[in-house]
């Protein structure tokens, strides 16, 4: 489910796998390969679909590329140019930042800014990618996210909006993207068949999530991309899931 913004030149090998065999695999340098989940709940990943790096012996997901924590961005951030070069992406996406105390978010919103300042001038986007708890944390009545997206800086650092966990936040993913629309190059496609708790996934178009409106908002703000993504099988399998969710967007005129 997770795109790079330009395909890599390394060879693409078809291979199947599941977490009891994963071992079995040697991947060579610069492999490319896509992965998916044999089954609703699994543990393996937590992706349908991701795509995988692969330099000597380890799997690193990518959706782009990730900086994983803050400490690869203190202090790995050469590794980080170089990786994304590598790929020829144009994105470097942090996924998660804890928001327990203001302070807290202001510690990673000053560490964006830095990294974000050196990434822009090698030509990449530093992104961060929201969950729910960025909307759910406030601070004086404002959102962990909205503390964060005023403490840095909108030259260096970028929003890769999940309009699903924005919606389990208890905020209208299509009013955050129209307020973030000049930070926002790419959104995360998912959809929910409930909100009474966590972790309730459906395919693309089934649930309650403002899908339509959504992609039309990003679209009007001049997304590079729309990525679709499920982290859990509910009832179909991946390609049925991937193939479902298409088709609803291209029944809604999206794509």
């Amino acid at each position: 489910t997770h795109m790079l913004s330009r395909a890599p030149t390394a060879p693409v090998r078809d291979w199947y796998c599941d977490s009891a065999h994963w071992d079995q695999f040697t991947p060579r340098d610069g492999d490319v390969i896509i992965a998916t989940a044999p089954k609703v709940g699994t543990t393996w990943t937590q992706q349908i679909v991701s795509l995988l790096i692969f330099q000597s012996t380890k799997p690193r997901p990518i959706q782009q590329i990730s900086p994983w924590l803050d400490c690869r961005l203190r202090d790995n951030l050469d590794e980080i140019i170089a990786e994304a070069k590598a790929l020829q992406t144009t994105r470097a996406t942090v996924w998660w930042g804890p928001c327990e105390t203001k302070e807290s978010v202001l510690k990673d919103a000053e560490l964006y800014n830095q990294a974000g300042a050196r990434l822009a001038g090698e030509g990449i986007k530093l992104c961060y990618h929201n969950h729910e708890h960025e909307f759910r944390a406030a601070f004086n009545g404002v959102y962990a996210f909205d503390v964060l997206a005023e403490h840095t800086d909108p030259s260096a650092v970028f929003f890769e909006l999940d309009v699903a966990w924005i919606t389990f936040g208890g905020e209208d993913p299509v009013k955050v993207i129209q307020r973030m629309a000049s930070r926002v190059p790419a959104i995360h496609v998912k959809d929910l068949y409930g909100l009474g708790e966590r972790g309730q996934f459906t395919t693309v178009g089934t649930g309650v999530v403002k899908v339509k409106e959504s992609v039309q908002a990003a679209v009007a703000a001049g997304i590079e991309w729309a990525v679709v993504e499920q982290d859990k099988l509910r009832n179909l399998t991946a390609f049925e899931t991937i193939t479902v969710s298409y088709l609803y967007l291209k029944e809604a005129e999206l794509v």
